[in-house]
This record gives structure tokens, C-alpha cells and sequence, in this order.
């Protein structure tokens, strides 16, 4: 393999599944988002130990059927590497159809509410937008007095994207939020036209990440 070449996707399961016995630091860095290069490293940090102790006891265990295990558990690292790329684009496309619709006037400030969904598999959290007839930076409980909410209401959280902890998720999503406003001016010219935007968990405390 070419050492000066940059390589990415196929070519970097090949050249790691070829080379199981070296470090990932071997590889030149793929082309993309850092999130797939943490997704070889963590493949690497978990199976490398694994496929050794299997191949050391299991007689029948050859090399092919190691790689063809190591491929399985790399495939499982890049669905959940992808899920976290694409989510933030989903959410964006999500927003820019709700919010292709009129908000009523009586609506003066949004609220992104996440909560906990039951009994879907791959997702642990839901996120929602709703308008508040009123906002109060002393008064959490503003966004109770709900007006106003888009639709569809609600999206889910894959568990790839948000993972299971409940302050990591609404810490990732208030980032999410925070890029989609300044990514894209459709929807920061809607929902700066209000008084704030917050997030927050339904049963928790909100917190407000913009305001006039």
C-alpha cells in the first residue's frame, strides 16, 4: 500500500483488516469527518483484543473468520459514526419544513423540549419545538403556556447520535441547535424573531441559549 496515499471508506477497512496486527496511527488520517477516524480508532481499540483472544482459544479459528469478525464489529462502529453525521442534517431538514409554515404572532419565544420516548428500539430521546405565549428569563415555567408547536412534533434522537446520559444528549443538542442557527438563515431569521430560544428536558430546567 501506498503510505503517501490518503485513504478512506473501503480502503481503510482494507488496510485495517490488513494490517490488524499494526497501530491505527499507521494509517493516514481518511478524508472526512473526525467522527468516522474515532470510529477506526474505537473499532481497533475494541476488537483488536477480542479477535486475539479468540483466535488464541478457538483452534478452528483461522484468519479469514478473524477478519470476518472484526469487519462485523467495524461495520457496528461506522452505522453508529454515520447516525451521528447525518442526524444533525435531519434535524435541519425537520426545522426547515416546520418552519416553511406562518408562526402565529401570540407565539414570543421557542423552546426545544426533549424527552424520553418508550418503547422504541435505537432511540433513547425525542426532541420537539413548541412556541410559549410568553418568556421569562426568572420563570422556567415559561414554555408550559404552550401556543404554538410544529409539525410533525416530534423527531427522534437515534441512540448512536445522543447516547444514553441525559446531560450528554442536552449538551449535544443544545450544540446541534446552536450550528443549525448559524448554519442556516431561514431558520435563525424565524426563531430570532421572537424573545428566546431554549432547550431543555420537559421535567428539567431549561436553558436558554439566545435571547434578544
Amino acid at each position: 500500500m501506498n503510505k503517501g496515499r490518503r485513504i478512506c471508506g473501503p480502503f481503510a477497512f482494507a488496510a485495517l483488516l490488513s494490517h490488524s496486527a499494526e497501530q491505527p496511527d499507521r494509517l493516514r488520517r481518511p478524508v472526512g469527518s473526525a467522527v468516522v477516524i474515532d470510529a477506526v480508532q474505537k473499532f481497533y481499540r475494541m476488537t483488536r483484543p477480542r479477535a486475539d483472544k479468540c483466535s488464541a482459544g478457538c483452534d478452528g479459528l483461522d484468519l479469514d473468520h478473524k477478519r470476518r469478525f472484526m469487519l462485523q464489529i467495524c461495520g457496528l462502529y461506522l452505522v453508529r459514526a454515520f447516525a451521528q453525521m447525518n442526524f444533525p442534517r435531519e434535524f435541519r431538514d425537520w426545522l426547515l419544513l416546520a418552519l416553511a409554515h406562518p408562526v402565529p404572532s401570540e407565539v414570543k419565544a421557542f423552546s426545544f423540549n426533549l424527552f424520553e420516548p418508550a418503547g422504541i428500539d435505537g432511540v433513547t430521546f425525542g426532541i420537539e419545538l413548541v412556541g410559549a405565549a410568553a418568556f421569562d428569563p426568572n420563570d422556567s415555567d415559561w414554555a408550559c403556556d404552550e401556543v404554538w408547536a410544529v409539525q410533525p412534533r416530534k423527531l427522534n434522537i437515534p441512540s448512536s447520535f445522543s447516547g444514553a446520559d441525559w446531560e450528554k444528549c442536552l449538551e449535544k443538542v443544545k450544540a446541534m441547535v446552536e450550528s443549525a442557527l448559524e448554519a442556516e438563515p431561514r431558520i435563525s431569521n424565524i426563531l430570532k424573531s421572537r424573545q428566546a430560544i431554549a432547550v431543555g428536558f420537559v421535567d428539567g430546567d431549561l436553558d436558554v441559549i439566545w435571547s434578544s
